[in-house]
Order: C-alpha cells, then sequence, then structure tokens
C-alpha cells in the first residue's frame, strides 16, 4: 500500500487559511521538526496561527501568542515578531525568504 502524501499549495497563505485549528498547528509542529527549517518559510502559517489566536481560537492548545511561540516554535514572541516584520531593514538583511512561494512539495503523512 502506498504512503499517503501532503500536497502544499503554492500559495502557503491559503493553503493555511484552508486548514482546522489543529490541522495548523500540527502542521507547523511538523515542519518545524524539520532539518534546518528557516522560520521564516513558515511565516504564512504562523500568520495564520496569529489571527486564529487573536480571534480566541487554541493552537495546539495554546490561547496566547507569546506562549505559542515559546513551545511551539521554541522562539520568543518578539523574536518571532521580528521575523513577521520582516527582519532589520537598516543592516539590510530580510528575515523572508522566497521559500514559501515555491513549487508544490510532496511529503508523506506520518
Amino acid at each position: 500500500m502506498k504512503s499517503p502524501t501532503a500536497i502544499i499549495a503554492v500559495d502557503s497563505s491559503t493553503h493555511a487559511r484552508s486548514m482546522s485549528a489543529k490541522e495548523l498547528g500540527d502542521f507547523i509542529i511538523a515542519e518545524w521538526k524539520g532539518v534546518c527549517v528557516k522560520l521564516a518559510s513558515l511565516k504564512p502559517y504562523v500568520e495564520v496561527s496569529f489571527e486564529r489566536l487573536d480571534a480566541g481560537e487554541a493552537i495546539c492548545g495554546y490561547t496566547s501568542k507569546p506562549t505559542f511561540c515559546e513551545c511551539v516554535l521554541g522562539r520568543t514572541y518578539n523574536a518571532v515578531k521580528f521575523m513577521l516584520a520582516g527582519g532589520n531593514s537598516r543592516n539590510g538583511e530580510q528575515a523572508i525568504t522566497e521559500s514559501h512561494n515555491a513549487a508544490p512539495v510532496l511529503r508523506p503523512l506520518l
């Protein structure tokens, strides 16, 4: 029997919005555990998570942005806000990468 696969949409923001709170949280956790994943590559998913947290929804059992950031992403709330804002424009470095606009990726579901 073939293992099931997930197709990650070209438009990550649309993909993130189509997920339930549980699916969104599970996706972020699964992707974050990947080797050498940059936080910026999960930007659309983190943005949707923040929108849902603002609306009072729980993501992975967390209802506040600071605890979600620290417990799920392993980063401080300020570090995540910095990434969402695009990094430090004064030194020319940008935290945002083009990786979230990449072509679809097939991954086995665990």
